[in-house]
């Protein structure tokens, strides 16, 4: 790039994210670059933008050529755009072989500011927090301890202890809690939850059985069809027969004694007595093998029915949000739920509760003739086995922060040496507002 006094504003005015990559490594020929008050200016504004690896060459003479660039990290100063020679040309050759001095690999114990919320497992005040008398503890609190010490720099969390205050993102582009501090620059990063959770919905059990309902329990569906379906052929085959005009067939097979063959079925199946037996041979065999047969159904469906009144078997709880929906159920969702999962097909049945609510709603689910869920993280209760969704964790930069590539870098290492399993990624949020960082579970 060529640039002169004049021409500083215009310049970075074009160089916008989407036209330059702001990691990449610039070189500016500054034209009267002794000029300080202008190439403070210009430093000044790169810090501001990220722009970090910037080079300027500025020449008094064709003989005296000056390279410089800003620390932003040295043992005597933080965050500077002062401008520092690096390198310089002179009798046709430069002084030494480096013109971009690494920046990012020591942070000469600088502070950075994290700001962070309320967020168990990941970050936990330990102590009294009222009286500013506590500690930070959790895992995102203990990587972001290992980064310190690796990138050697210093941390000030900014912490908001209600559960949310890491605020959201609004569609007109303005901010609360947590965002609101990266979007003033009042912190460096935001810190998340780095293990993955699901986000649960905690539902009734499934409603007790009624006294009619019970009796039908012992046998599945497929043997109950079959039971009726013998006992229906039976009862067709008997009537047919004892309506024929020629009596021989009823004589052999079920004997001309019986008067109500077809009530004899009945009593047999319930386990009534028969009062008038067949005399005949044939009669005889094929009643004793209907009664033994009775017999041994009478006995299983007894023994699975005693078996079955010992146990608290309940009906099926619903699987499915699409069940509840058909069920007329409501789900229970707090606000900070709303905020962060907007589109989730919860909002459908759902309402919105007090989040100082949340517990004693969960604990009307204990009634299994409860029509209602309740959106939790965690539940020891009986939870839908339908994923709801995956809260993986994010860390939070400004937008085009310099601190990424180095973060990426950092946390890539220790994931190589088995302090992480998860591979890292950019994202970036809807609003262009931020960069972030999200990471798997420990």
């Amino acid at each position: 790039m060529l640039i002169d006094n004049e021409n500083i504003d215009k310049m970075i005015k074009d160089l916008t994210s989407q036209q330059f990559d702001y990691s990449g490594y610039y070189l500016i020929h500054f034209l009267n670059g002794n000029n300080k008050k202008n190439l403070e200016y210009l430093f000044k504004t790169f810090l501001k933008l990220f722009i970090y690896n910037v080079n300027v060459v500025t020449s008094h003479n064709d003989q005296n050529i000056q390279l410089l660039t800003f620390l932003i990290f040295t043992e005597k100063s933080c965050n500077s755009s002062d401008p520092v020679i690096v390198n310089e040309y002179k009798n046709l050759k430069w002084n030494i072989n480096l013109f971009y001095p690494p920046k990012m690999r020591n942070l000469h114990n600088c502070t950075m500011n994290v700001a962070g919320a309320i967020y168990e497992p990941a970050i936990m005040a330990q102590g009294d927090y009222e009286n500013d008398n506590y500690t930070l503890i959790g895992v995102d609190v203990e990587l972001i301890n290992e980064v310190a010490d690796v990138l050697n720099f210093s941390t000030k969390f900014i912490y908001e202890s209600t559960p949310g205050g890491w605020g959201k993102i609004n569609e007109d582009g303005d901010a609360t809690g947590c965002f609101l501090q990266l979007m003033k620059r009042e912190a460096d990063l935001m810190i998340g939850f780095v293990a993955r959770t699901e986000i649960v919905v905690v539902i009734p059990s499934g409603a007790p059985f009624n006294a009619f309902e019970k009796l039908f329990q012992p046998f599945q569906s497929e043997v109950w069809i079959a039971f009726g379906a013998t006992f229906v052929l039976g009862i067709i085959l008997v009537t047919l027969i004892t309506l024929k005009k020629n009596k021989m067939w009823k004589n052999i097979l079920i004997g001309e004694e019986s008067k109500t063959p077809v009530m004899d079925i009945i009593s047999t199946i319930v386990g009534g007595s028969i009062r008038v037996l067949p005399r005949r041979t044939t009669a005889r065999i094929l009643l004793v093998a209907f009664l033994f047969f009775c017999l041994v159904k009478r006995s299983l469906y007894t023994s699975a029915l005693y078996k079955f009144l010992q146990s608290d078997s309940r009906k099926p709880a619903v699987t499915s949000i699409q069940e509840m929906i058909d069920n007329d159920f409501i789900i229970y969702y707090y606000p900070a739920f709303k905020q962060n999962y907007q589109g989730s097909k919860i909002f459908v049945i759902g309402e919105e509760i007090d989040q100082s609510e949340v517990s004693a709603y969960q604990r009307k689910t204990l009634d299994a003739r409860f029509k209602g869920a309740v959106v939790n993280y965690d539940s020891q209760v009986l939870v839908l086995n339908e994923p709801i969704v995956i809260a993986l964790s994010t860390w939070s930069f400004p937008k085009d922060s310099y601190l990424l590539k180095i973060f990426d870098e950092t946390m890539s290492a220790l994931r190589e040496n088995e302090l992480q399993n998860s591979k890292m990624y950019f994202q970036t949020p809807h609003s262009n507002t931020f960069q972030v960082v999200t990471e798997g579970k420990l």
